[in-house]
């Protein structure tokens, strides 16, 4: 109320004047006769009671006023606070995220510096890798080279036994002669001569029977190693084929969203080791998705597995095969 009052002190003031009015007029009226009929008194205060009320009616007035704004200073109040609380948790909300988002940042740069040291350790192995490789392929063909070398000094000797043997031969052919001019010297010993001759000539006839049949049984037993060999060596490519396509198909990751019935026929070139020189799809899946992932999965399962003999590998350096995980 006293608010109210401050806000609007000539109606407080008028206020009261009235009061004081009506206050001297009862005390007038009491205090002297007057003349005039009773009823009118009467009248005259019934007026001041109306006066009176009105009056009250003010104050009630100003109260509920006063009261009205206190609710609405109070419901102010209330609004400032929850607009304060509101800032100060749109506030905290702010550094929270501004938290979360430095420690995602420092995250991601902690990420990166795993990534480039995890780079770098990865080209560091490869680097070795290769010299490793490079060593073992210069140890490779110096074996090579040595396996030749003694193979030609065996092919030498096979020669000069075999230039020995023509030699000795010449030399047998010259004693028959020899003895077949001497036999004509001895014309006396003709019969005797002739059937030793005949005999010689029978033995000679057998043996060369005997060798023309070791001959052919010898060419026949070659064509059987030959068969044999043949058979084993396409029986060992058959095995290693095999063998390559399931660590092929060990290191293949499935792309996704990719159908479960692809399949596509790969062609590699390989060098001595089981390293791939070349990977190349030759009937292709209908999916490049598909046959990316199979050329990736050829890399990755590097060195690729091969006989342990060295002779072997003129037989793998192509090899098709048909990859098809769902075998």
């Amino acid at each position: 109320m006293w608010s109210e009052i401050k806000k609007h002190p000539l109606l407080f003031i008028g206020s009261l004047l009235m009061h004081f009015v009506l206050a001297g007029l009862l005390l007038y009226g009491v205090e002297i006769e007057s003349p005039m009929p009773k009823p009118e008194a009467v009248t005259v205060v019934q007026a001041m009671v109306v006066d009176e009320e009105k009056i009250q009616q003010e104050l009630r007035k100003l109260e509920a006023f006063d009261k009205d704004k206190q609710q609405q200073a109070q419901a102010a109040e209330q609004r400032l606070a929850e607009q304060k609380r509101l800032a100060d948790e749109a506030e905290r909300k702010r550094k929270v995220e501004e938290h979360r988002l430095k420690e995602a940042e420092a995250k991601r740069k902690q990420e990166q510096q795993a990534a480039r040291k995890a780079e770098q350790s990865r080209k560091e192995a490869e680097k070795k890798r290769q010299a490793e490789e490079s060593a073992r392929k210069a140890a490779e063909q110096q074996r090579h080279t040595e396996a030749l070398r003694a193979k030609e000094a065996a092919l030498e000797q096979q020669r000069v036994k075999e230039a020995q043997r023509i030699e000795d031969e010449k030399r047998r052919a010259a004693e028959q002669r020899r003895l077949a001019e001497e036999a004509e010297r001895q014309a006396e010993l003709a019969a005797q001569q002739k059937e030793q001759q005949r005999r010689e000539a029978e033995e000679q006839a057998r043996r060369a029977a005997e060798a023309q049949r070791m001959r052919q049984q010898l060419e026949a037993e070659q064509q059987v190693l030959a068969a044999e060999r043949s058979k084993k060596v396409q029986n060992e490519v058959d095995r290693y084929k095999l063998l390559i396509a399931q660590k092929v198909e060990s290191k293949w990751r499935k792309p996704a969203s990719i159908a479960d019935n692809l399949a596509c026929e790969v062609l590699v070139k390989l060098i001595p080791g089981g390293g791939v020189a070349m990977v190349q799809i030759v009937k292709s899946s209908g999916n490049l998705v598909f046959d990316r992932s199979v050329e990736v999965a050829v890399r990755s399962a590097e060195p690729l597995p091969l006989p342990a003999d060295a002779t072997m590998f003129e037989h793998f350096r192509e090899i098709r095969f048909l990859f098809d995980p769902q075998e």
